[in-house]
This record gives structure tokens, sequence and C-alpha cells, in this order.
């Protein structure tokens, strides 16, 4: 099998990856071990509602007053569709099923 030498793209990859361990003044470097994790019960401060959310919750309220009916989301699922239903017979099949 002939060898051209290294491919441009991977040459070119290293180049950038040696520029940006120079400029870092640290070497990167990978592993195959499992992580160790990350850090637990750090502090989170609460800022409060963010202003998108105020808003939303706002028009939300002021649309459910022009409308008359209160938004009540759920997380069921949908009732299903009808089944077992007449379906009338024309005669012929449909030239597009007959097609395919």
């Amino acid at each position: 099998m002939p060898n051209f030498g290294m491919d441009t793209e991977i040459d070119a990859s290293l180049d950038n990856t040696a520029a940006v361990e120079k400029k870092l003044g640290t070497k990167l470097t990978a592993t195959f071990k499992e992580p160790k994790g990350h850090p637990k019960n750090y502090f989170v401060p609460d800022f409060g509602l963010d202003n998108e959310i105020v808003s939303s919750e706002t028009n939300t309220k002021e649309t459910e007053k022009d409308l008359g009916h209160v938004m009540d989301a759920t997380f069921e699922g949908p009732k299903g569709h009808k089944v077992d239903y007449f379906v009338p017979n024309f005669g012929a099949q449909d030239v597009e099923v007959s097609y395919t």
C-alpha cells in the first residue's frame, strides 16, 4: 500500500494543537479513565424569576381573563381517535394506489 505521508488536515490539526499548548503553557492530554465526577452540594444563588417568565405569566393571566377560560395543562395522553367506523367503497381502486 503506498504511503503518501500525513494527511494535510491531520497535520494542520496537530500544528493548531501545538500552538494552543504553547499559548496556554500546558500540554493537552486525553485519557480513557473514568472521570472523577463534578462537585455537588454547592451554593446556587436565587435571582428570582426571569423578566421573560414574569411577562409570559402576566400575558397568560390577561388572556385567560379576556377569553374567560383558564389554560389547564396536563400530562395525560390524548383520548385517541375513532376506530371501527364506516368507510365507503366506491368500487374502483384508487389510481395512485394501483400505480404503486
